[in-house]
């Protein structure tokens, strides 16, 4: 019978799996389908497992930042504890992973960490900086498609430029994402306010 895996019988499988690949990185399983380091520099490296449709997910590693506000309802809201972890920047692993019992779900979580826990490494050691992340970024947004993603990394990079003290570039970037016309009025208005207030 092929059954599906979820719950919280998937999330023991995951930290059964997982956890020993990150712990080294200084990622720890938050309980659920994030592991999380450490706030450093306004960076909270992250790596999170995605359920989708079909009993399919994936792993993807990215990082949380304290200055970066997404909008909740009405507000914008930061996502400062771990508790609120997010990913505001992310990259998506290269291997699928099954969920379904034939499929061997223990099996498929370990192809999939130990096919990108090289980049992960990598990525850990090399984002250390707003100014690394700042370049990586930048690369994200004439690679992807920004229109896509949420939040957009064109949104991310004008609080990354604020925050390193290029206001103007910064709102040169949120301007051109707002140009898009995906927010509403106040919506907008919060998001000028918390970009020049930035700290």
């Amino acid at each position: 019978m092929n059954d599906l895996i979820q719950g919280d019988k998937l999330k023991e499988l995951l930290n059964e799996v997982v956890t020993p690949f990150l712990t080294p990185l200084g990622l720890k399983w938050r309980g659920d389908y994030f592991w999380i380091g450490e706030y450093n520099n306004s960076i909270r490296k992250v790596v999170t497992y995605t359920p989708s449709k079909g009993g399919k997910g994936w792993l993807s590693y990215g990082v949380c930042l304290d200055f970066v506000p997404l909008q909740s309802g009405n507000k914008l809201r930061y996502f400062r504890t771990e508790k609120s972890v997010t990913e505001h920047i992310w990259v998506v692993g290269k291997q699928e992973i099954s969920q379904w019992t034939d499929d061997n779900v223990k099996d498929s979580i370990s192809k999939a960490i130990k096919s990108d826990i090289r980049d992960m490494e990598s990525w850990v050691k090399k984002i250390d900086s707003l100014q690394e992340l700042r370049k990586f970024v930048y690369l994200q947004i004439k690679r992807e498609d920004i229109y896509v993603r949420s939040p957009s990394p064109l949104y991310v990079q004008a609080f990354i430029e604020a925050k390193l003290g290029n206001v103007d570039k910064g709102k040169d970037l949120l301007e051109e994402y707002l140009s898009w016309g995906y927010e509403k009025e106040n919506i907008e208005h919060l998001m000028r306010n918390k970009l020049m207030t930035i700290k």
